[in-house]
């Protein structure tokens, strides 16, 4: 599981219920967040888009994915990927 901020339970009563509370709450939070789906852009992105650049993402089935490539090439793409 990713390093995530953990959260401190503080002890009111004294009983010394605070560290198997903390334990609980842990291990809901972690069950919680594993079934969560990771939303991170992988496929098309760089990380040189947040820095000026731009990207042309273009769909082509694998038939014509060499001519995309040339039409972009053609027209000053400075690279081409085929991420499929």
């Amino acid at each position: 599981m990713p390093d995530r901020e953990s959260l401190h339970v503080a002890e009111l009563l004294g009983d010394g219920i605070a560290a198997e509370l903390s334990a609980s709450v842990h291990q809901v939070a972690a069950a919680l967040l594993s079934r969560l789906p990771r939303l991170t852009m992988t496929v098309g992105y760089d990380p040189r888009f947040s820095h000026g650049d731009y990207g042309i993402w273009v769909v082509a089935g694998p038939d014509r994915a060499t001519e995309a490539a040339d039409v972009l090439r053609k027209h000053g793409a400075l690279e081409v990927r085929n991420e499929r």
